[in-house]
């Protein structure tokens, strides 16, 4: 209960840095209502082609992060550094997260994408004489410098070069004029949207190559080598057994769904209504409310249980038909009344394993 204690109910001393806890395993914390905004690395162990669980689960890591003193991290100039989302996930997250990140940059009308003399006139930059104001003809040099450089493009768009360029190190200097303010002034470019900024999704499963230095053909490397290059075979296999009873225990103590609910209004409508009364709603005159529970009689949905199941949780259909026969009656019962809900708490409550 410590462990629960610190990551649902005691957030503040959890973004302590004097809190040694630096990695947290948890099954449910990164579901909705979970708010801590120092989350950078998350590791998915559980296959889902769920989009919303998707979704829940990497927005516990797309908060601006805070400091020490809880101020967010969003000035412009580094907000994209420091707020980095790792995920260490499957194949299937990559069309997710490229999806995302997409949909993403296109709802980023707040921040300026092009970069233009008018952008740039007017701006304030703090020197140690005092603040100053880009003139027009500083817009024009800092435009200028930006084309000149292929720094930004014909659409006046930053482009991968001025990033690349940036974070090597080998940006092309400012105009002389413009060299006193250089720190402010490029601050003020990286202002600018650009997709170039948007992280890669990569493959880190893949083979890389790691060249060979002199310390390889060495004595004592070579002796370390030959003891430690040994291919090794790790397998596990599960108990279905000991699989289903565990699974039933668990569905019986834990699965807990909330049962539909809808309300049925009956009304008369009102004789020679005005336009005014239809706008105001005031055509009808409520005569009964009844609120109902369950499932609605005329619902024609039809739900493949067994396979739903299966093809989430990696288990066979003959492995999720003995669990779902042997949990009890009443607990088994709240299907009907709500078949989404059950589906889903059943999927978060069963092991993403195959038994062998």
């Amino acid at each position: 209960m410590d462990a629960y204690d610190l990551i649902l109910k005691d957030k503040e001393r959890l973004l302590s840095f004097s809190e040694p806890t630096r990695f947290i395993f948890s099954h449910s914390a990164l579901r909705e209502g979970w708010d801590n905004p120092n989350v950078f690395v998350m590791c998915m162990l559980k296959h889902s082609d769920n989009t919303i669980s998707r979704r829940q689960e990497v927005g516990r890591g797309l908060r601006l992060s805070v400091d020490k003193h809880g101020d967010r991290m969003d000035n412009p100039a580094v907000v994209h550094d420091i707020n980095m989302l790792t995920v260490v996930a499957s194949e299937s997250y990559t069309a997710f997260v490229s999806g995302l990140q997409k949909e993403i940059a296109d709802t980023l009308t707040s921040r300026p994408r092009k970069a233009t003399e008018a952008y740039f006139t007017g701006k304030i930059i703090a020197t140690d004489a005092g603040p100053i104001e880009i003139t027009p003809a500083m817009a024009k040099q800092i435009y200028r410098y930006l084309l000149k450089n292929d720094y930004s493009d014909e659409a006046d768009q930053i482009t991968p070069a001025y990033h690349e360029a940036k974070e090597a190190g080998t940006l092309t200097a400012l105009p002389d004029d413009l060299k006193p303010y250089a720190d402010q002034i490029f601050q003020i470019i990286d202002s600018v949207f650009s997709d170039a900024e948007l992280p890669k999704v990569d493959d880190g499963r893949k083979s890389k190559i790691n060249p060979l230095n002199d310390n390889f053909d060495k004595k004592e490397f070579q002796e370390l080598w030959g003891r430690i290059n040994q291919k090794a075979v790790y397998r596990v296999e599960f108990d279905s057994n000991e699989l289903v009873g565990k699974c039933v225990n668990a569905l019986d103590s834990q699965l807990r769904v909330t049962p539909l609910q809808y309300t049925v209004q009956i009304g008369i409508q009102g004789d020679e209504l005005t336009d005014e009364q239809l706008k105001a709603g005031d055509g009808f005159a409520l005569t009964d409310s009844t609120t109902e529970r369950g499932g609605s009689i005329h619902s024609l949905v039809k739900y493949d249980l067994l396979g739903k199941v299966a093809e989430n949780t990696e288990l066979t259909r003959k492995t999720v038909a003995d669990i779902l026969t042997r949990i009890q009656v009443s607990v088994f019962g709240q299907f009907k009344e709500n078949p989404e809900h059950f589906i889903a708490e059943l999927l978060g409550s069963l092991p993403n394993k195959r038994p062998r």
